[in-house]
């Protein structure tokens, strides 16, 4: 029986619990026995070292199946604290957010398993083009934050860690001819769960693409299991469904003969966000897993054109006013690229915020690098009021862009223990 590494680390894990026969090696360590028979659901195909060709499917399963088992013996061993404010309570709750954490990551990748080895079929419409100032300003790297009205954009379960409502507008030139504009609300509806929603607009007479969409943020109800509890209040699952559109060759200036059409189609984006302890925060989003978009072309007729899917990694450390966020975009298709994201922001005097970022390709040639700086000022109207106007600056090594904003927060802010979601 051969097993990988990680297959022999949970099945060690079961052995712990009494799960599987073991026997201890030469150097006194214990192992799965190998001269005696035991079978675990999903497990017997690869025990018994068939190799067939569903063999790595098989394998999956049966990692998974063995996986789950862990988690649930894990979990009925989680303590629960006597009260909601001894130390957080992190010694527990961190434990049962790490084990959810782990299973978000593992169906993260069964489910971009598909996409490898697949070419994107990039359209050339409704790139990611349209970051709001903020996440502008920090080279992008935003997965792990989103606290505003920029999740619709950038992870639609950071619309459960904004403390009031917030509204934003921008608005940027890109490569000094395309205008693009975007509006973007976050509004809190109870403790464990909000809605958002944003409007994104990219694109002139030429060409015009539009987003229109709604998300929603959720985490579950702490738990209780026997006189034991499993705590969701450090994590937020969140969800955007989007409505495309598009319309090509209505410029005057392109003559009798140009090529004219329209198009439509949808989106579904998903996001999750752990807070680690206090101060860490780890971030994924799941950008168009499910999407398709129908041209209507005056020149090729009716088509069918999927938009690429992208993956987002990001954590995000905040201390003292100071946060630093990195992101990691992960290619999924054998024609896009790894990028990597990192950015910084700090407020002094409550009232002035710098942020800079910098973002490359990773494994090119083409690096693609782009260095940002960004600032807002923030004024506050009256008490539960504030006004923030905001820039972005970025250099790249095709164009040079600048976008600004407006924020508008208003309302009593949500009381919440630092590195909670409530």
């Amino acid at each position: 029986m051969r097993l990988s590494k990680i297959e022999y680390m949970l099945l060690r894990a079961n052995a712990a619990n009494g799960a599987i026969p073991t026997e201890r090696d030469g150097f006194g360590k214990e192992r799965p026995s190998e001269d005696k028979e035991f079978v675990i659901p999903n497990l017997d195909v690869f025990c018994r070292g068939e190799e067939s060709d569903g063999a790595q499917i098989v394998r999956r399963q049966s990692i998974a199946s063995v996986f789950a088992d862990v988690i649930l013996r894990q979990i009925s061993r989680l303590r629960c604290a006597p009260s909601r404010n001894d130390n957080y309570m992190f010694k527990s709750s961190y434990l049962c957010a790490v084990i959810i954490s782990a299973s978000a990551f593992l169906l993260i990748n069964f489910v971009t398993t598909g996409f490898a080895q697949q070419l994107s079929n990039i359209p050339g419409a409704f790139s990611e083009a349209g970051f709001g100032v903020r996440p502008s300003g920090m080279g992008e790297a935003y997965a792990a934050l989103s606290n505003d009205a920029n999740a619709f954009l950038t992870n639609p379960a950071g619309l459960l860690l904004g403390s009031r409502p917030n509204f934003t507008a921008n608005y940027a030139n890109l490569f000094g001819l395309v205008p693009s504009s975007y509006v973007g609300l976050l509004y809190p509806m109870a403790k464990n769960y909000s809605l958002g929603g944003g409007f994104l607009y990219i694109g002139d007479d030429a060409l015009s693409e539009y987003t229109l969409g709604v998300s929603f943020a959720y985490t579950p109800p702490n738990i209780p299991i026997g006189d034991k509890e499993i705590y969701f209040d450090q994590m937020s699952f969140g969800i955007t469904l989007k409505g495309r559109w598009a319309s090509f060759g209505n410029n005057d200036d392109g003559g009798e003969n140009r090529v004219t059409g329209s198009g439509s189609g949808f989106g579904i984006d998903l996001g999750y966000i752990v807070f680690l302890d206090r101060n860490l925060s780890l971030g994924v989003v799941l950008r168009d897993l499910i999407n398709t978009f129908n041209w209507n072309s005056s020149f090729s007729g009716e088509y069918s054109q999927g938009v690429p899917a992208t993956l987002r990694v990001g954590g995000a450390y905040n201390l003292d006013g100071l946060t630093i966020a990195f992101d990691l975009r992960k290619s999924l298709h054998d024609d896009t690229d790894n990028r990597a994201h990192i950015g910084v922001e700090k407020i002094f005097f409550d009232t002035v915020v710098l942020r800079a970022g910098f973002s490359n390709n990773l494994g090119t040639a083409d690096l693609n690098r782009r260095w940002t700086f960004g600032m807002t000022f923030l004024q506050r109207i009256t008490e539960n009021y504030m006004v923030g106007i905001s820039a972005a600056y970025r250099v790249g090594n095709v164009e040079n862009q600048v976008r600004f904003g407006l924020d508008l927060s208003w309302g009593k802010p949500k009381l919440k223990p630092q590195g909670r979601v409530y």
